[in-house]
């Protein structure tokens, strides 16, 4: 009897020591998670940032074309008459 008493406890420890390892192993794949996902959401941020810049720029190049090709017109209007 007293030796099952023995194996129970030993076993109810082994499993105590299972779970706290879990407990350990949750809370660090969790930190790790959230580092991850930080950093991730810092990145999107600024990649969402250069990507604006970089539209506004091709809206701005895009203006200066057809500012040209105006001027252009205007100057081949003016040497027809």
């Amino acid at each position: 009897m007293q030796r099952k008493e023995d194996t129970i406890a030993h076993s109810l420890n082994q499993q105590v020591s299972y779970l706290k390892q879990l407990d350990g192993s949750f809370r660090f794949n969790y930190q790790v998670l959230a580092n991850l996902s930080a950093t991730l959401k810092g990145i999107v941020l600024k990649v969402q940032e250069e990507f604006q810049e970089v539209a506004s720029k091709i809206n701005r190049n895009s203006r200066h074309i057809e500012a040209v090709a105006i001027i252009r017109q205007l100057e081949f209007a003016l040497t027809q008459n």
